[in-house]
C-alpha cells in the first residue's frame, strides 16, 4: 500500500476561508444523528436524506465509533462529481476528541467508474486525520493512500493495480466498503469549552476514470468554442493534446512519488 504526505499553502488559505464560512453561513439540514453521549452529532443537507446514513457503533471515554453509508447518484460534469458533505458538530462539553468511521458502504450509482476518491476536512481549525491510527484503514481496490494538506485530506486510488476485475476502480453499480475488512478512518478533533462549539465538515468526492474526464473536457471545449465563435475542430485538438499531456505527466509524477516517498504495506 502506498502512503504519501504533502502540504500546500494554497490549501491552507482555502481552509482558512472555509473556517469563516462554516462558522457564519446558515445551513439547511435534514438528517442528523446524535452520536450517543460522545458530545457530538452528525448532520447533512435535507436533499441527501435518502442517500446518507450514520449509525453509532460504540463509545469510549475519548472516542466514538460509527458506520456510514452513502449513495452517489449524480453523474459527473466537467468539474467532476458532486460531493457529499457531512458536518460533525460538538454539542456538549466535555466531549470525545476522536471520531472514528469504519465498516462503510459507499455505492457508486453515477453511471461512471471511479478511479479515485478523496475525503477532506473543511473548517474545524486544528482538526486532522490521524495518519498513524488510520494506517490499517482498508480501502481496496484503492490500494494507494495519500494524506495531504496537513493531514486534512486523504486521497485513495488504484493506479498501478493492473487490469480486469478489481483493477483499482469502483465500477458503476458497485458498493465500496472501506474499513470493512480492517482498520478505520480516525479524525482528531479540537473541542471548545462553551458555545459556539466546534464543527468540522467531512467532504467526500469521487473521481471518474480519465477517459470520462477527457470526454467531459471535450464536450465543454466544444460548447465554449461555439460560444466564442472559434473553430470547433481546432479547439478539440488542443483539449485532446492537453489531456494526453496531463495524463502522461500525472502518471510519471505518481511513479516518481511512489518510488521516492511510497511505503508498501
Amino acid at each position: 500500500m502506498q502512503v504519501q504526505q504533502s502540504s500546500s499553502p494554497r490549501w491552507r488559505f482555502t481552509t482558512a476561508c472555509l473556517v469563516v464560512y462554516l462558522s457564519s453561513a446558515p445551513a439547511v439540514y435534514g438528517g442528523f444523528t446524535v452520536l450517543g453521549t460522545s458530545g457530538w452529532q452528525a448532520r447533512w443537507d435535507s436533499t441527501l436524506d435518502p442517500y446518507v446514513n450514520i449509525t453509532l457503533l460504540s463509545e469510549t471515554a475519548n472516542s466514538v465509533v460509527m458506520t456510514r453509508s452513502a449513495i452517489f447518484t449524480q453523474a459527473p460534469s466537467a468539474g467532476g462529481f458532486p460531493t457529499i458533505p457531512i458536518v460533525f458538530e460538538q454539542i456538549a462539553f466535555p466531549a470525545v476528541t476522536q471520531l472514528i468511521i469504519t465498516d462503510e458502504q459507499i455505492t457508486n450509482a453515477t453511471g461512471s467508474d471511479w478511479t479515485e476518491f478523496r475525503m477532506s476536512l473543511l473548517g474545524g481549525l486544528g482538526m486532522a486525520f490521524d495518519v498513524a491510527e488510520s494506517a490499517s484503514y482498508h480501502t481496496s481496490p484503492f490500494e494507494n493512500k495519500t494524506f495531504a494538506a496537513d493531514n486534512r485530506s486523504i486521497q485513495v486510488d488504484g493506479f498501478g493495480q493492473g487490469t480486469g476485475s478489481g483493477d483499482g476502480r469502483i465500477q458503476s453499480g458497485e458498493t465500496w466498503t472501506p474499513g470493512f475488512l480492517s482498520g478505520a478512518l480516525f479524525i482528531d478533533v479540537v473541542l471548545r469549552p462553551q458555545a459556539p462549539f466546534s464543527k468540522v465538515a467531512l467532504k467526500e468526492t469521487p473521481s471518474p476514470e480519465p477517459s470520462t474526464l477527457i470526454l467531459l473536457s471535450l464536450c465543454g471545449g466544444v460548447a465554449l468554442a461555439r460560444r466564442r465563435g472559434r473553430p470547433v475542430v481546432l479547439s478539440i485538438l488542443k483539449i485532446f493534446f492537453s489531456a494526453r499531456v496531463y495524463r502522461s505527466a500525472a502518471y510519471l509524477f505518481r511513479v516518481q512519488a511512489n518510488s521516492s516517498f511510497g511505503e508498501n504495506a
